[in-house]
Protein backbone atom coordinates (compact mmCIF):
# COMPACT_ATOMS: atom_id res chain seq x y z
CA UNK A 1 0.00 0.00 0.00
CA UNK A 2 2.85 2.38 0.86
CA UNK A 3 4.43 1.74 -2.55
CA UNK A 4 1.14 2.54 -4.30
CA UNK A 5 0.78 5.81 -2.39
CA UNK A 6 4.37 6.78 -3.17
CA UNK A 7 3.84 5.94 -6.84
CA UNK A 8 0.71 8.11 -6.96
CA UNK A 9 2.63 10.91 -5.31
CA UNK A 10 5.45 10.76 -7.84
CA UNK A 11 3.30 10.50 -10.96
CA UNK A 12 0.52 12.90 -10.01
CA UNK A 13 2.12 15.28 -7.54
CA UNK A 14 2.72 18.19 -9.92
CA UNK A 15 -0.79 17.85 -11.36
CA UNK A 16 -2.44 17.71 -7.92
CA UNK A 17 -0.47 20.68 -6.59
CA UNK A 18 -2.07 22.87 -9.25
CA UNK A 19 -5.47 21.19 -9.31
CA UNK A 20 -6.84 21.59 -5.79
CA UNK A 21 -10.27 21.91 -4.28
CA UNK A 22 -11.56 24.91 -2.39
CA UNK A 23 -14.48 25.35 0.02
CA UNK A 24 -17.88 26.95 -0.49
CA UNK A 25 -19.64 28.10 2.67
CA UNK A 26 -23.43 27.89 2.65
CA UNK A 27 -25.65 28.93 5.53
CA UNK A 28 -29.35 28.14 5.65
CA UNK A 29 -31.06 29.14 8.87
CA UNK A 30 -29.02 27.80 11.76
CA UNK A 31 -27.25 25.22 9.56
CA UNK A 32 -23.78 25.92 8.17
CA UNK A 33 -22.17 23.75 5.47
CA UNK A 34 -18.57 23.93 4.23
CA UNK A 35 -18.57 22.12 0.89
CA UNK A 36 -15.32 21.27 -0.97
CA UNK A 37 -15.48 21.78 -4.73
CA UNK A 38 -13.32 22.47 -7.78
CA UNK A 39 -13.46 26.07 -8.94
CA UNK A 40 -13.95 26.27 -12.72
CA UNK A 41 -11.07 28.76 -12.85
CA UNK A 42 -8.77 26.26 -11.12
CA UNK A 43 -9.79 23.45 -13.48
CA UNK A 44 -9.35 25.54 -16.60
CA UNK A 45 -6.11 27.22 -15.51
CA UNK A 46 -4.54 23.84 -14.67
CA UNK A 47 -5.59 22.29 -17.97
CA UNK A 48 -4.51 25.30 -20.04
CA UNK A 49 -1.13 25.24 -18.32
CA UNK A 50 -0.48 21.47 -18.51
CA UNK A 51 -2.90 19.81 -20.97
CA UNK A 52 -4.38 22.59 -23.17
CA UNK A 53 -5.19 20.15 -26.01
CA UNK A 54 -8.07 18.79 -23.88
CA UNK A 55 -9.90 22.11 -24.32
CA UNK A 56 -8.74 22.90 -27.87
CA UNK A 57 -10.12 19.99 -29.86
CA UNK A 58 -6.95 17.91 -29.49
CA UNK A 59 -4.72 20.72 -30.80
CA UNK A 60 -1.85 22.44 -29.04
CA UNK A 61 -1.96 26.23 -28.54
CA UNK A 62 -0.97 28.11 -31.65
CA UNK A 63 -2.38 29.47 -34.92
CA UNK A 64 -4.32 26.27 -35.68
CA UNK A 65 -6.05 26.25 -32.29
CA UNK A 66 -6.86 29.97 -32.57
CA UNK A 67 -8.32 29.39 -36.02
CA UNK A 68 -10.37 26.44 -34.73
CA UNK A 69 -11.91 28.58 -31.97
CA UNK A 70 -12.52 31.53 -34.26
CA UNK A 71 -14.24 29.29 -36.82
CA UNK A 72 -16.45 27.72 -34.16
CA UNK A 73 -17.76 31.06 -32.89
CA UNK A 74 -18.16 32.50 -36.39
CA UNK A 75 -20.33 29.51 -37.32
CA UNK A 76 -22.14 29.43 -33.96
CA UNK A 77 -23.05 33.12 -34.30
CA UNK A 78 -25.19 32.35 -37.35
CA UNK A 79 -27.12 29.80 -35.29
CA UNK A 80 -27.33 31.82 -32.07
CA UNK A 81 -26.65 35.51 -32.84
CA UNK A 82 -28.20 36.81 -29.59
CA UNK A 83 -25.67 35.10 -27.31
CA UNK A 84 -24.21 37.76 -25.01
CA UNK A 85 -20.66 36.74 -25.75
CA UNK A 86 -20.83 38.37 -29.19
CA UNK A 87 -21.46 41.82 -27.71
CA UNK A 88 -18.63 41.71 -25.17
CA UNK A 89 -15.78 42.56 -27.52
CA UNK A 90 -13.80 39.40 -26.69
CA UNK A 91 -11.11 37.88 -28.86
CA UNK A 92 -13.08 34.92 -30.23
CA UNK A 93 -9.87 33.19 -31.33
CA UNK A 94 -9.07 32.89 -27.61
CA UNK A 95 -12.56 31.99 -26.38
CA UNK A 96 -13.14 28.32 -25.53
CA UNK A 97 -16.70 26.92 -25.90
CA UNK A 98 -17.85 24.93 -22.86
CA UNK A 99 -21.10 23.59 -21.44
CA UNK A 100 -22.36 22.37 -18.08
CA UNK A 101 -23.83 19.00 -17.15
CA UNK A 102 -25.62 17.90 -14.02
CA UNK A 103 -27.25 14.64 -13.00
CA UNK A 104 -27.73 12.27 -10.10
CA UNK A 105 -25.71 9.13 -9.31
CA UNK A 106 -25.68 6.60 -6.48
CA UNK A 107 -23.11 6.63 -3.70
CA UNK A 108 -22.61 4.64 -0.49
CA UNK A 109 -25.74 3.50 1.35
CA UNK A 110 -27.66 3.96 -1.92
CA UNK A 111 -27.85 7.68 -1.36
CA UNK A 112 -28.37 10.00 -4.35
CA UNK A 113 -25.21 11.85 -5.35
CA UNK A 114 -25.47 15.21 -7.13
CA UNK A 115 -22.72 15.42 -9.80
CA UNK A 116 -22.00 18.62 -11.77
CA UNK A 117 -19.27 18.87 -14.41
CA UNK A 118 -17.84 21.24 -16.98
CA UNK A 119 -17.58 19.87 -20.54
CA UNK A 120 -15.45 20.84 -23.52
CA UNK A 121 -17.61 21.32 -26.62
CA UNK A 122 -14.84 20.59 -29.13
CA UNK A 123 -14.10 16.88 -29.49
CA UNK A 124 -10.52 15.57 -29.43
CA UNK A 125 -10.76 14.05 -32.93
CA UNK A 126 -10.08 17.17 -34.98
CA UNK A 127 -7.30 15.25 -36.75
CA UNK A 128 -9.45 12.17 -37.44
CA UNK A 129 -11.96 11.20 -40.14
CA UNK A 130 -15.65 10.59 -39.36
CA UNK A 131 -17.85 8.97 -42.02
CA UNK A 132 -21.63 9.25 -41.90
CA UNK A 133 -24.12 6.63 -43.14
CA UNK A 134 -26.60 9.01 -44.77
CA UNK A 135 -28.04 8.24 -48.24
CA UNK A 136 -25.39 10.59 -49.58
CA UNK A 137 -22.40 9.62 -47.39
CA UNK A 138 -20.08 12.41 -46.35
CA UNK A 139 -16.65 12.31 -44.72
CA UNK A 140 -16.05 14.86 -41.97
CA UNK A 141 -12.36 14.78 -42.74
CA UNK A 142 -9.12 15.78 -41.07
CA UNK A 143 -7.98 16.91 -44.52
CA UNK A 144 -10.32 19.89 -44.50
CA UNK A 145 -8.77 23.27 -43.80
CA UNK A 146 -8.70 24.16 -40.11
CA UNK A 147 -10.91 27.12 -41.09
CA UNK A 148 -13.63 24.72 -42.26
CA UNK A 149 -16.30 23.86 -39.63
CA UNK A 150 -16.46 20.35 -41.08
CA UNK A 151 -13.16 19.52 -39.37
CA UNK A 152 -14.66 19.97 -35.88
CA UNK A 153 -15.88 16.83 -34.11
CA UNK A 154 -18.27 15.80 -31.35
CA UNK A 155 -16.88 14.84 -27.93
CA UNK A 156 -18.63 11.45 -27.83
CA UNK A 157 -15.49 9.29 -28.00
CA UNK A 158 -12.61 8.28 -25.71
CA UNK A 159 -12.71 8.21 -21.91
CA UNK A 160 -15.29 10.56 -20.42
CA UNK A 161 -12.64 11.99 -18.04
CA UNK A 162 -10.91 13.53 -21.08
CA UNK A 163 -13.70 16.01 -21.73
CA UNK A 164 -15.77 16.08 -18.50
CA UNK A 165 -14.28 17.95 -15.56
CA UNK A 166 -15.84 17.47 -12.15
CA UNK A 167 -16.79 20.69 -10.35
CA UNK A 168 -18.60 19.25 -7.35
CA UNK A 169 -20.49 16.26 -6.02
CA UNK A 170 -22.24 15.58 -2.73
CA UNK A 171 -24.85 13.17 -1.31
CA UNK A 172 -28.14 15.07 -1.21
CA UNK A 173 -29.78 13.23 1.70
CA UNK A 174 -26.79 13.86 3.92
CA UNK A 175 -27.48 17.59 3.65
CA UNK A 176 -31.27 17.47 3.79
CA UNK A 177 -31.23 20.17 6.49
CA UNK A 178 -29.96 22.59 3.81
CA UNK A 179 -32.13 21.94 0.72
CA UNK A 180 -30.82 25.11 -0.92
CA UNK A 181 -27.24 23.81 -1.02
CA UNK A 182 -27.41 22.57 -4.62
CA UNK A 183 -28.67 25.88 -5.99
CA UNK A 184 -26.12 27.75 -3.88
CA UNK A 185 -23.30 25.65 -5.34
CA UNK A 186 -24.62 26.16 -8.87
CA UNK A 187 -24.78 29.90 -8.25
CA UNK A 188 -21.19 29.92 -7.04
CA UNK A 189 -19.77 28.08 -10.05
CA UNK A 190 -21.88 30.27 -12.37
CA UNK A 191 -20.30 33.37 -10.85
CA UNK A 192 -16.86 31.87 -11.33
CA UNK A 193 -17.62 30.98 -14.96
CA UNK A 194 -18.80 34.54 -15.51
CA UNK A 195 -15.45 35.81 -14.24
CA UNK A 196 -13.63 33.39 -16.54
CA UNK A 197 -15.63 34.77 -19.44
CA UNK A 198 -15.12 38.46 -18.69
CA UNK A 199 -11.64 38.58 -17.16
CA UNK A 200 -10.15 35.56 -18.89
CA UNK A 201 -7.51 33.08 -17.75
CA UNK A 202 -3.82 33.83 -18.24
CA UNK A 203 -1.25 31.15 -18.95
CA UNK A 204 2.40 31.67 -18.03
CA UNK A 205 4.35 33.26 -20.85
CA UNK A 206 1.25 34.15 -22.89
CA UNK A 207 0.12 37.81 -22.75
CA UNK A 208 -3.27 37.00 -24.28
CA UNK A 209 -5.88 35.46 -21.95
CA UNK A 210 -8.27 32.64 -22.76
CA UNK A 211 -11.96 33.38 -22.21
CA UNK A 212 -14.76 30.87 -21.61
CA UNK A 213 -18.10 30.87 -23.43
CA UNK A 214 -20.94 28.71 -22.06
CA UNK A 215 -23.25 27.38 -24.78
CA UNK A 216 -25.86 25.67 -22.60
CA UNK A 217 -26.74 23.08 -19.98
CA UNK A 218 -26.77 19.36 -20.73
CA UNK A 219 -29.12 17.29 -18.65
CA UNK A 220 -32.38 15.40 -18.44
CA UNK A 221 -35.80 16.97 -17.86
CA UNK A 222 -35.68 16.22 -14.14
CA UNK A 223 -32.40 18.08 -13.66
CA UNK A 224 -33.63 21.03 -15.70
CA UNK A 225 -36.80 21.27 -13.66
CA UNK A 226 -35.04 20.83 -10.32
CA UNK A 227 -32.19 23.30 -10.80
CA UNK A 228 -33.78 25.75 -13.23
CA UNK A 229 -36.75 26.52 -10.91
CA UNK A 230 -39.01 25.94 -13.93
CA UNK A 231 -42.73 26.64 -13.71
CA UNK A 232 -43.26 24.77 -16.97
CA UNK A 233 -41.84 21.27 -17.25
CA UNK A 234 -42.83 17.63 -17.72
CA UNK A 235 -44.01 17.65 -14.10
CA UNK A 236 -46.86 19.99 -15.02
CA UNK A 237 -48.64 17.77 -17.54
CA UNK A 238 -52.38 18.09 -16.95
CA UNK A 239 -54.54 14.98 -17.19
CA UNK A 240 -57.75 16.95 -16.67
CA UNK A 241 -56.82 20.60 -17.04
CA UNK A 242 -54.64 21.99 -19.80
CA UNK A 243 -51.38 23.17 -18.23
CA UNK A 244 -48.21 24.39 -20.03
CA UNK A 245 -45.56 21.66 -19.76
CA UNK A 246 -42.61 22.82 -21.89
CA UNK A 247 -39.97 25.30 -20.76
CA UNK A 248 -39.26 26.56 -24.29
CA UNK A 249 -42.84 27.12 -25.47
CA UNK A 250 -46.44 27.28 -24.24
CA UNK A 251 -47.33 23.73 -25.31
CA UNK A 252 -50.00 22.24 -23.09
CA UNK A 253 -51.83 25.51 -22.51
CA UNK A 254 -55.49 25.81 -23.63
CA UNK A 255 -55.65 25.66 -27.41
CA UNK A 256 -51.95 24.68 -27.72
CA UNK A 257 -51.77 20.85 -27.61
CA UNK A 258 -48.27 19.53 -26.97
CA UNK A 259 -49.14 16.30 -28.84
CA UNK A 260 -49.39 18.05 -32.22
CA UNK A 261 -46.61 17.48 -34.77
CA UNK A 262 -48.24 19.19 -37.73
CA UNK A 263 -46.25 21.69 -39.75
CA UNK A 264 -48.56 24.44 -38.44
CA UNK A 265 -48.66 23.23 -34.82
CA UNK A 266 -49.69 26.07 -32.52
CA UNK A 267 -46.80 25.60 -30.08
CA UNK A 268 -44.18 26.41 -32.71
CA UNK A 269 -45.21 30.07 -32.77
CA UNK A 270 -44.90 30.35 -28.96
CA UNK A 271 -41.22 29.30 -28.68
CA UNK A 272 -39.36 31.83 -26.55
CA UNK A 273 -42.46 33.94 -25.94
CA UNK A 274 -42.39 33.84 -22.13
CA UNK A 275 -39.89 32.91 -19.42
CA UNK A 276 -40.59 29.59 -17.62
CA UNK A 277 -39.57 30.75 -14.13
CA UNK A 278 -40.75 33.20 -11.49
CA UNK A 279 -37.43 33.40 -9.66
CA UNK A 280 -34.12 33.81 -11.47
CA UNK A 281 -32.35 30.43 -11.93
CA UNK A 282 -28.97 29.89 -10.23
CA UNK A 283 -27.27 29.97 -13.64
CA UNK A 284 -28.16 33.65 -14.11
CA UNK A 285 -24.59 35.03 -13.68
CA UNK A 286 -23.51 33.15 -16.82
CA UNK A 287 -23.29 35.22 -20.01
CA UNK A 288 -25.90 33.61 -22.24
CA UNK A 289 -29.07 35.62 -22.94
CA UNK A 290 -30.93 38.25 -20.89
CA UNK A 291 -32.56 36.07 -18.23
CA UNK A 292 -35.78 38.07 -18.34
CA UNK A 293 -36.16 37.14 -22.02
CA UNK A 294 -38.05 34.00 -23.05
CA UNK A 295 -35.28 33.01 -25.46
CA UNK A 296 -32.99 32.38 -22.47
CA UNK A 297 -34.97 29.18 -21.80
CA UNK A 298 -32.95 27.45 -24.52
CA UNK A 299 -30.05 27.44 -22.06
CA UNK A 300 -31.72 24.21 -20.88
CA UNK A 301 -30.95 22.07 -23.92
CA UNK A 302 -32.96 19.06 -25.04
CA UNK A 303 -30.90 15.90 -24.66
CA UNK A 304 -31.43 13.35 -27.49
CA UNK A 305 -30.29 10.50 -25.24
CA UNK A 306 -32.97 10.97 -22.58
CA UNK A 307 -35.57 12.28 -25.03
CA UNK A 308 -35.22 9.37 -27.46
CA UNK A 309 -33.25 6.33 -26.24
CA UNK A 310 -34.38 6.59 -22.62
CA UNK A 311 -37.60 8.35 -23.56
CA UNK A 312 -40.09 8.05 -26.37
CA UNK A 313 -38.30 5.11 -28.05
CA UNK A 314 -38.89 2.97 -24.94
CA UNK A 315 -42.61 3.78 -25.14
CA UNK A 316 -42.54 2.91 -28.84
CA UNK A 317 -40.81 -0.46 -28.33
CA UNK A 318 -43.02 -1.62 -25.46
CA UNK A 319 -46.21 -0.55 -27.23
CA UNK A 320 -45.15 -2.25 -30.47
CA UNK A 321 -44.45 -5.54 -28.67
CA UNK A 322 -47.80 -5.44 -26.86
CA UNK A 323 -49.52 -4.51 -30.14
CA UNK A 324 -47.98 -7.53 -31.89
CA UNK A 325 -49.11 -9.72 -28.97
CA UNK A 326 -52.66 -8.37 -29.18
CA UNK A 327 -52.67 -9.03 -32.93
CA UNK A 328 -51.69 -12.66 -32.31
CA UNK A 329 -48.45 -12.41 -34.29
CA UNK A 330 -46.65 -14.65 -31.77
CA UNK A 331 -49.43 -17.27 -31.61
CA UNK A 332 -49.21 -20.79 -32.97
CA UNK A 333 -51.94 -23.46 -33.00
CA UNK A 334 -52.56 -24.69 -29.47
CA UNK A 335 -50.87 -21.75 -27.73
CA UNK A 336 -52.67 -19.94 -24.93
CA UNK A 337 -53.76 -16.37 -25.60
CA UNK A 338 -52.94 -14.93 -22.19
CA UNK A 339 -50.80 -11.81 -21.97
CA UNK A 340 -47.96 -13.56 -20.03
CA UNK A 341 -47.93 -16.43 -22.53
CA UNK A 342 -47.75 -14.13 -25.52
CA UNK A 343 -45.05 -11.96 -23.92
CA UNK A 344 -43.03 -15.12 -23.20
CA UNK A 345 -43.14 -16.09 -26.86
CA UNK A 346 -42.25 -12.54 -27.87
CA UNK A 347 -39.18 -12.75 -25.62
CA UNK A 348 -38.19 -16.07 -27.22
CA UNK A 349 -38.48 -14.44 -30.66
CA UNK A 350 -36.34 -11.51 -29.51
CA UNK A 351 -33.67 -13.83 -28.08
CA UNK A 352 -33.58 -15.79 -31.34
CA UNK A 353 -32.97 -12.52 -33.21
CA UNK A 354 -30.17 -11.58 -30.80
CA UNK A 355 -28.51 -15.00 -31.06
CA UNK A 356 -28.66 -14.91 -34.86
CA UNK A 357 -27.23 -11.39 -34.96
CA UNK A 358 -24.54 -12.12 -32.37
CA UNK A 359 -25.87 -9.61 -29.83
CA UNK A 360 -26.92 -9.76 -26.20
CA UNK A 361 -29.25 -7.51 -24.17
CA UNK A 362 -27.39 -5.48 -21.55
CA UNK A 363 -30.14 -5.10 -18.96
CA UNK A 364 -33.29 -6.94 -20.08
CA UNK A 365 -33.98 -10.48 -18.88
CA UNK A 366 -37.57 -11.01 -20.05
CA UNK A 367 -40.72 -9.42 -21.42
CA UNK A 368 -43.28 -9.38 -18.63
CA UNK A 369 -46.16 -7.21 -17.55
CA UNK A 370 -43.92 -5.77 -14.85
CA UNK A 371 -40.93 -5.09 -17.13
CA UNK A 372 -43.16 -3.43 -19.72
CA UNK A 373 -45.14 -1.55 -17.04
CA UNK A 374 -48.31 -3.07 -18.46
CA UNK A 375 -50.06 -4.07 -15.24
CA UNK A 376 -53.53 -3.57 -16.77
CA UNK A 377 -54.89 -3.13 -20.26
CA UNK A 378 -55.51 0.54 -19.43
CA UNK A 379 -51.80 1.22 -18.77
CA UNK A 380 -49.59 2.82 -21.41
CA UNK A 381 -46.56 0.49 -21.55
CA UNK A 382 -42.91 1.41 -21.64
CA UNK A 383 -39.86 -0.79 -21.23
CA UNK A 384 -37.21 -0.26 -18.56
CA UNK A 385 -33.85 -0.82 -20.23
CA UNK A 386 -30.54 0.77 -21.05
CA UNK A 387 -30.08 2.96 -24.10
CA UNK A 388 -28.16 0.24 -25.95
CA UNK A 389 -31.07 -2.17 -25.43
CA UNK A 390 -33.45 0.41 -26.91
CA UNK A 391 -31.45 0.34 -30.14
CA UNK A 392 -31.44 -3.47 -30.06
CA UNK A 393 -35.23 -3.49 -29.65
CA UNK A 394 -35.66 -1.09 -32.57
CA UNK A 395 -33.52 -3.36 -34.74
CA UNK A 396 -35.61 -6.35 -33.71
CA UNK A 397 -38.90 -4.56 -34.40
CA UNK A 398 -37.62 -3.49 -37.81
CA UNK A 399 -36.73 -7.11 -38.61
CA UNK A 400 -39.89 -8.70 -37.18
CA UNK A 401 -42.30 -6.23 -38.79
CA UNK A 402 -40.45 -6.60 -42.09
CA UNK A 403 -40.78 -10.39 -41.78
CA UNK A 404 -44.54 -10.05 -41.24
CA UNK A 405 -44.88 -7.84 -44.30
CA UNK A 406 -42.91 -10.34 -46.39
CA UNK A 407 -45.41 -13.02 -45.32
CA UNK A 408 -48.35 -10.96 -46.53
CA UNK A 409 -49.37 -9.04 -43.39
CA UNK A 410 -50.71 -5.73 -44.72
CA UNK A 411 -51.86 -4.35 -41.36
CA UNK A 412 -51.42 -0.60 -41.03
CA UNK A 413 -50.00 -1.02 -37.53
CA UNK A 414 -47.28 -3.45 -38.65
CA UNK A 415 -46.35 -1.17 -41.53
CA UNK A 416 -46.13 1.86 -39.24
CA UNK A 417 -44.01 -0.01 -36.69
CA UNK A 418 -41.53 -0.94 -39.41
CA UNK A 419 -41.44 2.63 -40.65
CA UNK A 420 -41.02 4.09 -37.15
CA UNK A 421 -38.22 1.63 -36.30
CA UNK A 422 -36.30 2.60 -39.43
CA UNK A 423 -36.78 6.31 -38.78
CA UNK A 424 -35.67 6.01 -35.16
CA UNK A 425 -32.52 4.07 -36.07
CA UNK A 426 -31.65 6.49 -38.86
CA UNK A 427 -32.16 9.48 -36.55
CA UNK A 428 -29.52 8.02 -34.21
CA UNK A 429 -27.08 8.46 -37.07
CA UNK A 430 -26.28 11.95 -35.77
CA UNK A 431 -23.55 10.26 -33.69
CA UNK A 432 -21.67 9.48 -36.93
CA UNK A 433 -21.31 13.12 -37.90
CA UNK A 434 -19.13 16.05 -36.96
CA UNK A 435 -19.93 18.94 -34.68
CA UNK A 436 -21.53 20.76 -37.63
CA UNK A 437 -23.83 19.21 -40.22
CA UNK A 438 -23.79 19.97 -43.91
CA UNK A 439 -27.20 20.71 -45.52
CA UNK A 440 -27.73 17.17 -46.88
CA UNK A 441 -27.02 15.44 -43.55
CA UNK A 442 -29.06 18.01 -41.64
CA UNK A 443 -32.08 17.55 -43.90
CA UNK A 444 -31.86 13.75 -43.64
CA UNK A 445 -31.56 13.69 -39.83
CA UNK A 446 -34.35 16.26 -39.54
CA UNK A 447 -36.53 14.20 -41.87
CA UNK A 448 -35.99 11.05 -39.79
CA UNK A 449 -36.68 12.86 -36.50
CA UNK A 450 -39.82 14.53 -37.81
CA UNK A 451 -40.91 11.31 -39.50
CA UNK A 452 -40.62 9.33 -36.25
CA UNK A 453 -42.80 11.91 -34.48
CA UNK A 454 -45.44 11.71 -37.20
CA UNK A 455 -45.33 7.89 -37.32
CA UNK A 456 -45.63 7.64 -33.54
CA UNK A 457 -48.60 10.01 -33.61
CA UNK A 458 -50.29 7.90 -36.31
CA UNK A 459 -49.68 4.74 -34.29
CA UNK A 460 -51.28 6.41 -31.26
CA UNK A 461 -54.34 7.27 -33.37
CA UNK A 462 -54.41 3.74 -34.83
CA UNK A 463 -54.26 2.16 -31.36
CA UNK A 464 -56.93 4.53 -30.06
CA UNK A 465 -59.19 3.49 -32.94
CA UNK A 466 -58.63 -0.15 -31.97
CA UNK A 467 -59.41 0.69 -28.29
CA UNK A 468 -55.85 -0.11 -27.16
CA UNK A 469 -53.99 2.04 -24.63
CA UNK A 470 -50.71 2.02 -26.53
CA UNK A 471 -48.23 4.59 -27.87
CA UNK A 472 -48.88 7.19 -25.17
CA UNK A 473 -48.19 10.77 -26.22
CA UNK A 474 -45.92 11.80 -23.36
CA UNK A 475 -43.93 15.06 -22.96
CA UNK A 476 -40.75 13.45 -24.35
CA UNK A 477 -42.51 13.08 -27.68
CA UNK A 478 -42.97 16.85 -27.64
CA UNK A 479 -39.31 17.32 -26.66
CA UNK A 480 -38.29 15.29 -29.72
CA UNK A 481 -40.43 17.68 -31.74
CA UNK A 482 -38.27 20.57 -30.51
CA UNK A 483 -35.15 18.82 -31.76
CA UNK A 484 -36.44 18.60 -35.32
CA UNK A 485 -37.81 22.16 -35.16
CA UNK A 486 -34.32 23.39 -34.21
CA UNK A 487 -32.89 21.56 -37.21
CA UNK A 488 -35.60 22.94 -39.49
CA UNK A 489 -35.06 26.51 -38.31
CA UNK A 490 -31.46 26.46 -39.55
CA UNK A 491 -32.24 25.43 -43.13
CA UNK A 492 -31.10 28.81 -44.41
CA UNK A 493 -27.67 28.30 -42.83
CA UNK A 494 -24.75 26.68 -44.56
CA UNK A 495 -23.90 24.72 -41.40
CA UNK A 496 -26.10 23.44 -38.58
CA UNK A 497 -25.05 22.57 -35.04
CA UNK A 498 -25.41 18.81 -34.55
CA UNK A 499 -28.05 17.88 -31.95
CA UNK A 500 -25.54 15.31 -30.73
CA UNK A 501 -23.59 18.07 -28.99
CA UNK A 502 -26.26 17.95 -26.25
CA UNK A 503 -26.41 14.13 -26.10
CA UNK A 504 -25.57 12.92 -22.59
CA UNK A 505 -24.46 9.36 -23.43
CA UNK A 506 -20.88 10.12 -22.37
CA UNK A 507 -22.10 12.26 -19.48
CA UNK A 508 -24.02 9.27 -18.10
CA UNK A 509 -20.78 7.29 -18.23
CA UNK A 510 -18.95 10.07 -16.37
CA UNK A 511 -21.63 10.32 -13.68
CA UNK A 512 -21.57 6.54 -13.22
CA UNK A 513 -17.79 6.48 -12.86
CA UNK A 514 -17.81 9.30 -10.28
CA UNK A 515 -20.55 7.42 -8.39
CA UNK A 516 -18.45 4.23 -8.36
CA UNK A 517 -15.43 6.13 -7.08
CA UNK A 518 -17.52 7.67 -4.30
CA UNK A 519 -18.55 4.19 -3.14
CA UNK A 520 -14.91 3.16 -2.73
CA UNK A 521 -13.84 5.92 -0.35
CA UNK A 522 -14.63 6.59 3.29
CA UNK A 523 -18.14 7.85 3.87
CA UNK A 524 -17.15 10.26 6.65
CA UNK A 525 -15.15 12.52 4.28
CA UNK A 526 -16.92 11.33 1.14
CA UNK A 527 -16.92 14.64 -0.76
CA UNK A 528 -13.25 15.49 -0.19
CA UNK A 529 -12.09 11.93 -0.85
CA UNK A 530 -14.15 11.62 -4.04
CA UNK A 531 -12.67 14.84 -5.42
CA UNK A 532 -9.16 13.59 -4.62
CA UNK A 533 -9.84 10.15 -6.15
CA UNK A 534 -11.20 11.86 -9.26
CA UNK A 535 -8.08 13.99 -9.68
CA UNK A 536 -5.78 10.99 -9.25
CA UNK A 537 -7.66 8.86 -11.75
CA UNK A 538 -7.97 11.74 -14.20
CA UNK A 539 -4.18 12.04 -14.28
CA UNK A 540 -3.81 8.32 -15.06
CA UNK A 541 -6.46 8.52 -17.80
CA UNK A 542 -4.61 11.44 -19.42
CA UNK A 543 -1.28 9.60 -19.15
CA UNK A 544 -2.71 6.45 -20.77
CA UNK A 545 -4.37 8.44 -23.56
CA UNK A 546 -1.13 10.27 -24.36
CA UNK A 547 0.78 6.99 -24.37
CA UNK A 548 -1.66 5.43 -26.84
CA UNK A 549 -1.80 8.55 -29.00
CA UNK A 550 1.78 9.33 -29.88
CA UNK A 551 0.81 12.64 -31.49
CA UNK A 552 -0.01 14.07 -28.06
Amino acid sequence: MLQVVLYWGVTTGHFLRNFRSTVHVHQEGANLVEMPYHRPRTILATLLHQEPWMLLGGLDPGPDADSLLSTFWKTYKIQHPTHKIFSMGLDMARTIPMMIHGDGARTAKKQPLEVVSLIAVLGLDTKEDVNCHCPRPFCYSKDFSIDDPMVQKLNNRHHSYLHHFLMFCFPGKRYKATPGLLKSMLRRISEDLSECCQQGIYVDGDPRPYHIGITGLRGDAEWHSKTGVLNRSYRNVGHVNQIPCCHQCDAGAPGIPFESFRSDAEWKSTIGRTVPWSLEPPYAPIQFEPWDNGSSAKFFRYDPFHVFRLGIARNFCASAIVYFCNEGLYDFPGDDHSVPGRLGRAWASFLLFCETDGKKPASMRSFSKEKLHYSTTTSFPFVSCKGSDTILLLQYLKWFSGLQICHGNTSEGVRLVKKGSEQGLNFQGFHRHGLWLNPQCRDYICKMCRGFCHTYSRLAAHAYGRQMTLFGLVPKAHSLGHIYVDLESSRANQYTLNAGVWDTSMSEDFVGQVGRQSRRVGYKNLVHNTLLAYRIRMKFVIKRFKKNNRTR
